[in-house]
């Protein structure tokens, strides 16, 4: 196998993908009409304002699974006998009159492969790999990226780049959702299975963004447990960054808009903020008073620049806190907040609060204090210790634009609140 080397990688995805997913919110409940109605959403003005969505810079609206005609194709499948995916045409009449219509909005779309909902893996064994033919139907519906999942037969994620590369449309954003061709310690294919540092070396990554944990669910320690995730990828330890530009690590789509409070959608969008995650957002955009909820955290634009710019690291954990607590994690856009099932949460460990920390250009520094717990935190980060390189800074608020320090010398968030966070932008 001929890797794909440079062009892929260096020419697409310099910053950070940001745009909207369907998963979190409408799961297999997808539609052409659906799709287009989030388009619309996302080049809509806010009420009072010039400003939309696509104009802060989220600019891709994505199809997840539930688009393919499950059961129509050979063998109970949905590729037909020369392996071409089958589209569920009531759900989606004209997948390339649905990308144009985007394109003259200055909207791109992302497309789904891989897919999960139709156990394909289970019906078409018999046939063969068909990375071509997928590949070809994206190129041929005009999609812009590609989001490829674990549950089909195609699980050679270099095959699929492979064909990308070799396809009408060479410059796909690529999405590696755990298609890395392993298997179970213990026999049988790993149905997500994310890629592992040794994967990211050099050339060898031929994706744009990488999934580094399990699906997000809309609770806040869900959000929190997944960015830890990022921090094997983001460590200072490590000889070069993992995640950089054109390869991307990525905790999941945001839940911002479906979280318990803004206070904790403030806190979930910060760190994916500092730690230069892919910004895609989950929630319905038509849904005008969610929106309007969360339009002061999305539009806030300092946090979507920090994420945005690249000064030689992705950003990354600083410290965690000593104190520690256990807390129950849901899993999935479909998991229980609330854990009421209790074994369908996983129970972890997290610290009191966390520092994390990102370079910005001209020896800048964004500085994020995380208090994961439910009771309030007293926290102090030296300029030392955040990577900021002179004695005191200037400091602005980065939810807010305002300053909070014309000499600091020290980074203190003091009685921060539960779930809370202080994001400072350290300047000269």
């Amino acid at each position: 196998m001929v890797l794909v080397k440079a062009p892929l990688v260096n020419e697409v995805a310099q910053s950070p993908p940001m745009g909207w997913r369907s998963w979190n919110c409408f799961k297999l409940d997808v539609s052409q009409q659906s799709m287009l109605s989030q388009v619309d959403a996302l080049v809509a003005p806010q009420p009072g304002s010039t400003a939309s969505l696509r104009s802060l810079g989220f600019s891709d609206i994505g199809i997840d699974d539930g688009w393919q005609a499950c059961g129509a194709g050979v063998n109970g499948s949905w590729h037909d006998a020369t392996g071409t995916p089958l589209v569920n045409e009531t759900l989606f009449p004209d997948m390339a009159s649905m990308t144009a219509a985007a394109r003259a909005k200055n909207v791109s779309m992302g497309f789904y492969m891989n897919n999960c909902n139709c156990n394909e893996m289970s019906t078409r064994s018999a046939l063969p790999h068909t990375y071509a033919q997928d590949v070809a139907l994206v190129a041929s519906a005009g999609f812009s990226a590609l989001k490829i999942d674990g549950c089909g037969n195609n699980h050679d994620i270099h095959a699929w780049t492979a064909a990308i590369a070799a396809s009408a449309s060479p410059r796909l954003v690529v999405e590696n959702c755990g298609d890395n061709n392993r298997t179970h310690p213990r026999g049988g294919r790993l149905h997500w299975n994310p890629p592992l540092p040794k994967d990211l070396v050099g050339d060898l990554c031929t994706w744009q963004l990488y999934r580094v944990s399990k699906d997000i669910a809309p609770q806040f320690y869900s959000t929190m447990w997944n960015l830890q995730y990022t921090s094997a990828f983001t460590a200072k330890t490590l000889p070069a960054p993992l995640s950089r530009p054109g390869c991307w690590a990525y905790p999941d789509m945001l839940q911002v808009g479906r979280l318990a409070s803004a206070t904790e959608d403030r806190t979930h969008f910060g760190a994916w903020s500092v730690s230069s995650a892919p910004l895609v957002l989950g929630f319905d955009l038509t849904d005008a008073p969610t929106l309007a909820r969360v339009w002061p955290i999305l539009s806030a634009p300092l946090a979507v620049a920090i994420n945005q710019r690249w000064a030689g690291h992705p950003g990354g954990l600083v410290r965690n806190a000593s104190e520690t607590f256990e807390a129950l994690v849901a899993h999935g856009a479909g998991g229980d907040p609330a854990c009421a099932n209790r074994k369908k949460c996983e129970r972890a460990t997290f610290p009191a609060y966390q520092v994390w920390a990102k370079p910005q250009p001209g020896g800048a520094v964004a500085v994020f204090i995380v208090n994961l717990s439910d009771g309030p935190v007293d926290v102090t980060a030296t300029l030392a210790e955040v990577g900021f390189a002179d004695e005191q800074a200037k400091a602005t608020d980065v939810w807010t634009g305002a300053a909070a320090g014309a000499s600091v010398k020290s980074v203190v968030a003091s009685q921060l609140a539960p779930r809370d966070n202080l994001y400072w932008l350290l300047q000269r």
